[in-house]
């Protein structure tokens, strides 16, 4: 994906996928790999922006944002709105 991202010549990039089992609540393997990804991200210059996890509704909400609740915090972000 970072290989896309430099080939593409993004500013940034967005990582997406689903829960099939409907909780868009993040599981310690998402956060492991967005930490991974975010960390090489910054070392290429290519700052990830958001991991989205996206759900079949009903039941919980349809998606969860990690730059509104948690792993991954935009600069920008990081002191307006602090999580921790």
């Amino acid at each position: 994906m970072l290989r896309d991202a430099l080939e593409m010549a993004a500013t940034s990039f967005v990582l997406c996928h689903n829960h099939p089992d409907g909780d868009p609540k993040p599981t310690d393997e998402d956060v492991f790999l967005t930490n991974a990804v975010q960390h090489a991200a910054h070392l290429i210059g290519v700052p990830l922006d958001d991991h989205v996890i996206v759900t079949p509704p009903p039941g919980a909400s349809p998606l969860c944002s990690g730059a509104e609740t948690g792993p991954v915090r935009p600069p920008h972000l990081r002191d307006a709105n602090p999580r921790r």
